[in-house]
């Protein structure tokens, strides 16, 4: 009986001490449900939470004791994720060279893609660190577990992944050195456009190292293959092209092109955009020796970089914030309903904020559209008087017929016969002042019309104008000589035309001068927008703006102006 006690007591002993999995209630159907639920949520990039945190490590947990190498690696890829979309890096870390530490790769099983992506995760958090270096290690590993694992983007992607730290590193010597192969290998996967869209940083390192002729090569290949570029228009939707061709164009002295790049990249809210095109034009004019043009842009280049400084400070902050936020463990149910009813808040707030700006813009719409109607034409505004009041009189006539007809008084009736006799007569003489306006309003569009086709016809069969009527079709600007061949050509017409227009515009800008001069060479309002780089109706503003100062009123017309401008 005491043995019977012992035994019982030594069993129930063992029982106590031995260890209990941690994974209570986890089977492998539920285990394979939280994997896949995890998982989905990580493709489509939707936010992981603190309870994925906690599932997680009772998948792992489950793992160790009934998983294989391969199961296990993926649970801590996805725990490393869950860390990442928490903010807390240092965790993250952890998991993900856990998850390398568990990989088995001399097993003809291993799952190689997922060890490229625990390393492709480890690369982004240091990248994000400004440690360039040890994440162009990382890329290494990527690119070698990518091959093993045959996943063509992912080898294309490491190999320009690394060039561009090597960019960041200020190493331009090896980004320049291996972006054809790295090209070649694109062309070898059949994914040549992929690799030429990342060739502007390569373009970029190649221009620092002063090979020009390279970098041109390779921006051809851009333009050609990218499928980023409007072969028409020359525009692309990623600013860094604009710059990439600006620096380009002034290393090769083409710096009427190089000013149009780096304009249109100047049309980009953001600073650092902004910054590089002030920067690239301050090139631009100080080669020309435009000093006070390369002064402005020194001073804008100076404002902007202190704004893309402040950005940076901004992002850098987020950044550290991104990585590194311990304070998600101390947050309790009050303050998260705190957050969401600010939430709430801020979006009726921005939502009314919305309706305003809306509201604010259809009046402004509204008050410019009513304004243009002002400006009518005078010829067209006095035709609609006298359509108005033809209209009146016709009216009016047929008042009178209709009493006429239903009276029955003989004196009232031969009252009303000469009141109808005198508004016909009446009606004609309005009717003649309709046709009359209408002829008027004819003949000024007619004159203006014949006026700037003679011009132009005068012009047409001048080498000169060819030339010019090309870049038009090109989508090229024109250039300082251009406008210097123009001006000796009208002039040997007319020795005081300059002298004339300067005389009636005597604050003419140089921007009204060459609008002026390309007028009257025969170019039409349209094509001299296009070679001046301006908005289809700036030329005809132009004309509007130098007609009121120098007769001191807003003209009734285009047409006047115009008409105005061809007669200096």
């Amino acid at each position: 009986m005491k043995k019977s006690y012992l035994l019982l007591l030594f069993l129930s002993f063992a029982c106590a001490c031995t260890r209990r999995p941690s994974f209570p209630d986890m089977n492998e159907e539920r285990v394979h449900a939280i994997m896949q639920d995890v998982s989905e949520r990580n493709r489509k990039y939707q936010p992981l939470t603190e309870r994925d945190d906690t599932m997680m490590q009772c998948v792992i947990a489950y793992y160790k004791e009934h998983g294989t190498s391969n199961d296990l690696m993926e649970a801590y890829y996805l725990l490393g994720s869950v860390y990442r979309d928490l903010h807390d890096a240092p965790k993250a870390m952890e998991a993900f060279l856990n998850g390398i530490d568990a990989a088995d790769t001399l097993d003809t099983d291993c799952r190689f893609d997922i060890l490229a992506r625990l390393y492709g995760q480890r690369c982004d958090i240091l990248y994000k660190q400004r440690l360039y270096k040890n994440s162009a290690e990382e890329e290494k590993k990527v690119y070698k577990y990518a091959t093993l694992a045959k996943d063509t983007v992912l080898i294309l992607d490491s190999q320009w992944g690394r060039l561009g730290k090597c960019y960041a590193m200020c190493d331009y010597q090896t980004v320049a050195d291996e972006c054809m192969d790295v090209l070649k290998e694109c062309e070898r996967y059949g994914k040549y456009d992929y690799g030429a869209r990342r060739l502007c940083t390569s373009v970029l390192a190649n221009i620092e190292l002063g090979r020009v002729e390279d970098a041109e090569s390779l921006i051809e290949i851009y333009e050609r293959y990218s499928g980023e570029v409007n072969v028409q228009t020359k525009e692309s939707k990623f600013p860094i092209y604009y710059y990439a061709k600006g620096r380009l164009l002034t290393d090769l002295g083409k710096l009427d092109s190089a000013e149009w790049y780096f304009r249109m990249e100047m049309r980009e809210d953001d600073w650092n955009n902004r910054q590089s095109a002030y920067r690239g034009l301050h090139e631009v004019f100080r080669r020309e020796g435009r000093i006070d043009s390369a002064y402005r842009y020194a001073v804008l280049q100076c404002a902007a970089v202190d704004s893309a400084y402040q950005e940076m400070l901004s992002a850098n902050l987020q950044n550290l914030h991104e990585l590194y936020d311990y304070s998600r463990a101390q947050k309790d149910s009050y303050e998260k309903s705190l957050q969401l009813e600010e939430k709430q808040s801020r979006l009726q707030t921005m939502w009314m904020m919305t309706g305003i700006l809306v509201l604010v813009a259809m009046f402004a719409c509204y008050y410019f559209y009513s304004r243009y109607k002002r400006r009518i034409a005078a010829a067209a505004l006095e035709l609609e008087r006298a359509n108005a009041r033809l209209g009146e009189q016709e009216y009016a006539l047929a008042l009178l017929k209709e009493q006429l007809k239903h009276t029955n008084d003989e004196s009232e009736k031969e009252m009303l016969a000469e009141q109808v006799r005198l508004a016909e007569e009446e009606t004609r003489r309005q009717e003649q002042e309709v046709q009359d306006r209408k002829g008027e309003l004819k003949q000024l569009r007619s004159w203006v019309q014949s006026r700037a086709k003679e011009i132009r016809m005068q012009y047409q069969g001048c080498e000169l104008f060819q030339e010019v009527k090309n870049k038009v079709g090109e989508g090229r600007l024109a250039t300082n000589e251009d406008y210097k061949q123009i001006e000796t050509l009208l002039l040997h017409d007319d020795t005081r035309l300059l002298v004339r227009f300067f005389k009636q515009v005597p604050e003419a800008s140089e921007a009204d001068r060459r609008t002026f001069l390309l007028l009257r060479f025969g170019m039409r309002k349209t094509e001299v927008s296009s070679l001046m780089a301006h908005d289809k109706t700036a030329s005809a503003k132009a004309c509007d703006r130098m007609f009121e100062r120098s007769v001191g009123r807003r003209p009734a017309s285009r047409a006047e102006a115009y008409n105005w401008l061809l007669d200096l």
